[in-house]
C-alpha cells in the first residue's frame, strides 16, 4: 500500500515539473549544470548541445522519483537561509539519507541535477560560479 510521503513523491517528480526546471535553468541535466563532454567523461560542457543530448535522462521513472524525493526532502526537512551556502552535491546525500530512511530504499538516490531542480521549483535561491564543476549552491539547511 501506498504511503502518504510515496504518494507526494509522485506528485511532485513529474515529467512537467522536470520541464519546469529546465526552463528556469537550461543549462540542467541529472548531473547538475552541464554534461559530460564524453560517456564516463569528467569534463562537463555547458553547450547545449551536449546538454540536449544528455537531456532525455531526466524523463525516466528513476530521476521523477529523484526529483519528488527531493522535493518533498526540501518541503519537510530543510529551512531558508538568507545566502546561498550550502553545495548542492552535500544537500543530495541529506535527500537521499531522508528518502531512505522516512520512505524506503527506492527512494534513496537522489542525483545532483535532481537536487537543484528541486532546489529551483521550490523556491529556492540557486547560484553558480558557471558549468565547471556541474555542483550549485543553494540557500537551505536541510537535515536527513
Amino acid at each position: 500500500m501506498e504511503t502518504e510521503l510515496e504518494r507526494q513523491v509522485a506528485e511532485l517528480g513529474t515529467e512537467a515539473a522536470w520541464r519546469q526546471a529546465i526552463e528556469l535553468e537550461p543549462r540542467l541535466t541529472l548531473h547538475g549544470l552541464g554534461a559530460p563532454t564524453e560517456s564516463r567523461s569528467l569534463v562537463y560542457s555547458c553547450d547545449l548541445a551536449v546538454v540536449e543530448r544528455d537531456r532525455p535522462r531526466c524523463f525516466t521513472p528513476d530521476a521523477l522519483r529523484q526529483l519528488g524525493t527531493a522535493r518533498a526532502w526540501i518541503r519537510h526537512r530543510t529551512r531558508r537561509l538568507k545566502h546561498p551556502r550550502a553545495g548542492s552535491y552535500g544537500l543530495k546525500h541529506r535527500a537521499e539519507h531522508w528518502g531512505r530512511d522516512e520512505i524506503g530504499a527506492a527512494y534513496s538516490y537522489v542525483s545532483n541535477g535532481a537536487l537543484i531542480a528541486a532546489a529551483l521549483l521550490e523556491g529556492c535561491t540557486v547560484t553558480s560560479a558557471g558549468c565547471l564543476p556541474p555542483n550549485v549552491n543553494v540557500n537551505i539547511k536541510g537535515s536527513d
